[in-house]
């Protein structure tokens, strides 16, 4: 399947530099109120939820790679608060 035409993103969605950044210290990027994503090397991690979500209350779509659990675990902490687990 080909697809016809790229969908156009809106330059307030860009994750380069949205002030919602300015905070994170980790390299999470926000895309949206609870759409953020980290690069991890080759791949991303993202994170679906509102920050301080809480426990189980929060999916992680992860495309990690072996040794960086500690990054995402941090993570996901910092976003969604201590102990926070993804939904199950």
């Amino acid at each position: 399947m080909e697809m016809a035409q790229q969908v156009p993103l809106d330059p307030h969605g860009r994750a380069e530099n949205p002030p919602s950044n300015t905070a994170n210290d980790d390299g999470t990027l926000q895309l949206c109120s609870d759409v953020a994503y980290r690069r991890l090397g080759i791949v991303n991690v993202v994170f679906f939820g509102s920050p301080g979500a809480g426990d189980r209350k929060w999916v992680l779509i992860d495309a990690g790679v072996m040794g960086t659990t500690g990054l995402i675990t941090r993570a996901a902490e910092e976003r969604f608060g201590a102990k926070s687990r993804p939904e199950l």
